[in-house]
């Protein structure tokens, strides 16, 4: 409605003031040296370099809040989609990669749309200038880029738009119901929408603003240079987009170039089902299960430590 538009607007305007005003405190602190490990092999620039980034803060925590709330009710509640756990998920293309950087609008929108249609990225591979991806293609890697199975060949789509064209033609079951108004309504309207396109695109630039400095580039301590340790098999989380915590993690994800399978289960989707399964009840995200030490878990501070430990 015009007055959700006008509060969006404004509410945009104070989160970047309050942004700009409390820039600085969730800058990356030092890890204690205990919660460190590299290969012994690795020299006394690997401590160092593991100094640059830190557990989320307070700060960190109020600003990912304030980037899921300029983007609602995007990436937060299934609809639309076509079931990946009901009887036509085998004739449904397999997602097999998503070539992603946390902190990029385009990417942004594209995990959007994954979390309303309820779907699951086997490989969603960290894409930054300084990733392991990039520095071993031979080629560009534009993210973001999806790689889909479909009826055992893999198709590559590359760009927001593609993908979300890819998206909604094989996965949504809703169709778009054109109405007809009378013209001068229809004029309008068209204004309306116009201005509403254009402050909309503003706000889908707001979050990487407000998490500006994470998510966007892998640390020096994870460089590929320093031959880090990686898990042999993939992470799996349990994650949504609208979710700030959710977002604190994959943060982290990124700045570790760390690979990890993604499993959508925003509100009402039936993999919360699932999730509480293993939880013992619980369908809390975001929650990380790792096959290499068997070992599951809830809480975004708990889980980076996790990440920043292995």
């Amino acid at each position: 409605s015009h007055k959700e538009y006008t509060m969006r607007s404004a509410f945009v305007a104070l989160s970047l003031a309050l942004v700009s005003s409390s820039r600085g405190f969730s800058a990356p602190r030092a890890l204690p040296k205990q919660h460190i490990r590299h290969n012994s092999s690795s020299s006394a620039s690997v401590s160092r370099s593991t100094q640059l980034h830190s557990l989320p803060t307070s700060i960190d925590t109020f600003t990912s809040g304030l980037a899921s709330i300029a983007r609602l009710p995007r990436g937060v509640t299934v609809s639309g989609g076509i079931s990946m756990a009901g009887p036509a998920a085998i004739f449904l293309p397999t997602l097999k990669k998503l070539y992603d950087i946390e902190n990029n609008r385009d990417c942004r929108i594209v995990r959007e749309r994954i979390t309303e249609l309820d779907l699951v990225v086997e490989q969603v591979i960290p894409s930054s200038v300084n990733s392991r991806a990039v520095e071993a293609s031979e080629a560009p890697i534009n993210v973001p880029t999806v790689v889909a199975e479909i009826d055992g060949k893999d198709v590559k789509l590359s760009g927001v738009d593609d993908i979300l064209k890819f998206f909604d033609d094989k996965f949504s079951i809703e169709k778009e119901i054109k109405k007809e108004d009378p013209e001068e309504e229809e004029a309008e309207e068209e204004v309306l929408n116009q201005a509403k396109d254009q402050v909309f695109d503003f706000i889908s630039y707001t979050p990487g603003i407000l998490r500006a400095g994470r998510g966007s580039s892998v640390c020096s301590a994870a460089s590929p240079s320093l031959s880090p340790p990686r898990p042999e098999k993939a992470l799996i989380l349990y994650s949504y987009e609208g979710n700030q915590f959710c977002r604190l993690v994959r943060e982290v994800l990124t700045e570790l170039d760390i690979t990890y399978e993604l499993r959508s289960a925003g509100k009402e989707s039936p993999r919360r089902e699932e999730l509480a399964s293993i939880t013992g009840g619980s369908s809390q995200c975001p929650y990380l299960i790792d096959p290499n030490t068997a070992v599951n878990m809830a809480e975004s501070r708990d889980i980076c430590e996790y990440l920043y430990t292995q």
